[in-house]
């Protein structure tokens, strides 16, 4: 017997179209859901976590008719009365409520999948997933996410729920999104204020990413009560449970699985023009990561359309980056750093205030 638990928050219009869309119609391709639930000995139930408005128009949904027919128990979570602005923190808090009740039901599950309205997983994600938890003995199975332009990449597949992965790689490759073009090492707009994505790509059939904001999507469900989470499912939870960086494997090759972030066209964020430098990303890295992230960004991850993975001229970029990298990361380096950070704030400080006192 298996028992999988998928907490899934979702709020507003568009998301809800999502649902429908794509956000759920994944779960029912081959290799997914219907794996495990149409085994009568499995149990499986989707946790939506919303509020009343959005759960009377879910469940007018033909998709969560579909779940239901193929043995996926559906429960909701309200959260009315609970106003929280920031999408990231309401959606951390959203997980945190399918986790308490997971943690109050008698039935406590074998696993948990995270999910949110905006992904689509390739075929056989979920098996893959659990098989390798299972044969393996790893605790959390984390994915690097990749954005891509929503309505093009849906016109591509649609109605094809038999997609193998390295027509979906191809498909991706062939729809990237301005937020991943953004992120391409040879970009002459690359956003060097927030690169918490790094491509190497030529607009060929191999994309190498390094990610330090990792997608935890389905997780052995902790022996230990998470009390509270204070911030990103990316790697508080992770934390939380109390598992280690040796507790997860880190999906390497598109053949294992794709994680895909379905963006309209003007949800573009970047701001910045100019080409990439290995500095300033370094620097970020040390301000806004933690070890455990930068640890993860050690790993690369290869989206292919065909059974060569090697690139020479891609790899031999991305091995000289990551050598600057580790050698710019030693605890002496970011100690110093942040030093030097602290002392300029606070001489910015005393000008400023210097200003005012002279007026």
């Amino acid at each position: 017997m298996l028992n999988l638990k998928l907490i899934l928050p979702v709020w507003g219009d568009k998301y809800i179209s999502y649902l429908e869309e794509f956000a759920l119609s994944w779960l029912l391709n081959e290799g997914n859901i219907l794996e495990y639930s149409e085994n009568t000995n499995n149990v499986v139930e989707l946790i939506i976590v919303t509020i009343y408005l959005d759960y009377k128009n879910i469940d007018k949904l033909e998709i969560i008719q579909k779940l239901i027919r193929a043995s996926v128990k559906i429960k909701y979570i309200l959260m009315d009365g609970t106003v929280i602005i920031d999408k990231y923190k309401r959606l951390s808090h959203y997980y945190m409520e399918g986790m308490k009740y997971i943690n109050n039901n008698s039935s406590l599950p074998d696993f948990v999948a995270f999910l949110t309205a905006d992904i689509f997983y390739s075929n056989n994600s979920i098996k893959f997933a659990i098989e390798k938890m299972i044969n393996d003995n790893y605790k959390v199975i984390l994915a690097t996410g990749i954005q891509v332009n929503r309505e093009d990449l849906l016109n591509e597949i649609k109605n094809s729920k038999f997609i193998n992965n390295r027509e979906l790689a191809k498909i991706t490759l062939n729809n990237l999104h301005l937020n991943s073009k953004d992120v391409i090492i040879y970009s002459n707009k690359f956003r060097n204020n927030w690169p918490s994505h790094v491509y190497w790509y030529n607009y060929t059939n191999i994309m190498y990413c390094k990610c330090f904001h990792l997608h935890p999507f389905i997780v052995k469900f902790p022996s230990k009560k998470i009390r509270k989470m204070s911030g990103s499912v990316d790697v508080d939870f992770v934390l939380q449970m109390g598992y280690k960086i040796t507790d997860c494997y880190i999906i390497k090759d598109s053949d294992e699985l794709i994680l895909l972030g379905l963006n309209n066209i003007e949800e573009h964020f970047n701001t910045e023009e100019g080409t990439s430098s290995y500095e300033k990303i370094i620097n970020w890295s040390i301000i806004h990561t933690s070890k455990f992230e930068r640890e993860l960004f050690k790993n690369i991850y290869t989206l292919h359309t065909t059974e060569n993975i090697y690139d020479e001229i891609l790899f031999n970029d991305y091995i000289h980056f990551q050598k600057i990298f580790d050698d710019s990361i030693s605890f002496v380096k970011i100690f110093s750093l942040k030093v030097s950070l602290i002392i300029n704030y606070i001489i910015y400080l005393f000008i400023k205030l210097l200003k005012i006192v002279l007026k």
